[in-house]
């Protein structure tokens, strides 16, 4: 048994992360401090650049948080010099970095200024084209340092594990913890289904194919548009639902796109949702059409735990999370995403919403958030108990 729980000590956990914007890793942070024990841990956070909109939520928990001020893609001594004193004063018994430039820096002082257990967290992949050139500079610096500087690696999806390790990640130090979902807070309401179609615009019985995510070349809108052309050339009365961070009126590369597919007029272009399971309770069919990039993509777990049935592309563990309550088609393969939404949408009513049941099931049974927060906690134990013992 540990020394902490012996002397009933909470085991004090800081996380490291490059930042608090609204994005997957991030927001796996802050599901994780809601559901961790306060009991046993006692946890903090610091973002190596600026606050963002998560720090006043992770605040409002009642776990500390600071940010060092570091420019992006940028190495700055000082921001270091202030992670290190943190770290020094703090004393923390595990540090949880989050993505390669917090794994990578986050790692090295916490070796550096203490003898705290240092966890890995691997939340994406790379394109060797597309990816910016510092993110793939530090991924190649973390695979030559993951065998010694991490005690840990935890990687939210198969797939992505299996791509560190050639890499140059040690398979001895890596396992893998999928992100989880909580289950009370996204779940099918026919009450926010009603309140997103009024948002929306549109009636109770309108078919509605939606896809959620920021305008990026990893979320690869434009094979979602040319799938759409073709659902509509076959489903014309169908809509679509375009929501995330410059996916609005105002962006002119997405609006040229639909109006050369012809079905500008059938999209509804909705910029950022304040509250994301209201959008996802109005859909009938969700769509991740990404390119690169994910791991774990959230959007499908928030979705199917709402009830609602998925196509995405073969990213990451996305065939892993949909299994066979949805569809999964090659990355670009546009004629096979619309397939297989429109396979979804010619079910009918009754039989698309039992396989939104089946999708929730799935989650339910393995992605719920206390479950997850459990693997956690329990590799936190692990690693202090070994440190007690040594």
């Amino acid at each position: 048994m540990s020394l902490f729980l012996l002397d009933e000590q909470p085991i004090r956990v800081t996380h490291v992360i490059a930042g608090l914007e609204l994005g997957g890793a991030e927001m796996m942070l802050c599901k994780l401090l809601s559901a961790s024990d306060r009991q046993r841990f006692e946890p903090s956070v610091i973002s190596l650049s600026t606050f963002g909109p998560l720090a006043p939520r992770i605040a409002a928990m009642g776990v500390p948080v600071s940010a060092l001020g570091m420019s992006r893609g940028r190495l700055e001594l000082r921001p270091l010099g202030r992670l290190a004193r943190r770290l020094a004063s703090g004393r923390p018994h595990v540090v949880h970095t989050w993505m390669y430039h917090a794994d990578l820096l986050g790692g090295a002082v916490a070796r550096a200024t203490g003898e705290a257990k240092v966890i890995w967290g691997v939340r994406g992949s790379l394109d060797p084209k597309l990816s910016k050139r510092s993110s793939r500079m530090t991924a190649r610096a973390c695979g030559a340092t993951a065998r010694w500087l991490p005690d840990r690696v935890v990687s939210c999806s198969e797939r992505l594990a299996e791509m560190h390790i050639e890499l140059g990640y040690d398979r001895a130090r890596m396992m893998v913890i999928p992100n989880g979902f909580d289950l009370s807070w996204f779940r099918p309401d026919g009450v926010l289904r009603a309140q997103g179609r009024r948002w929306l615009g549109v009636g109770t019985q309108e078919l509605l194919v939606g896809i959620v995510g920021r305008y990026d070349p990893q979320k690869d809108h434009s094979t979602f548009v040319r799938a759409a052309a073709e659902i509509l050339r076959k489903r014309p009365e169908v809509r679509l639902v375009m929501c995330g961070p410059g996916v609005d009126s105002g962006n002119q590369e997405l609006v040229t796109q639909l109006s050369q597919a012809g079905i500008r007029e059938r999209a509804l272009l909705m910029g950022v949702a304040q509250n994301p399971r209201v959008v996802l309770n109005a859909l009938d069919v969700l769509v991740s059409s990404s390119a690169y990039g994910e791991g774990f993509p959230n959007i499908l777990g928030e979705a199917m735990a709402c009830g609602v049935p998925c196509v995405t592309t073969d990213v990451g563990d996305a065939a892993r999370i949909v299994g066979d309550t949805g569809g999964v088609v090659a990355v670009g393969d546009w004629r096979a995403l619309a397939h297989e939404v429109l396979a979804l949408l010619n079910m009918g009513p009754e039989a698309r919403a039992a396989q939104g049941d089946r999708a929730r099931a799935r989650i339910e049974r393995n992605y719920s958030l206390p479950r997850i927060a459990d693997r956690f906690q329990e590799l936190y134990l692990e690693l202090c108990t070994q440190r007690a013992l040594a």
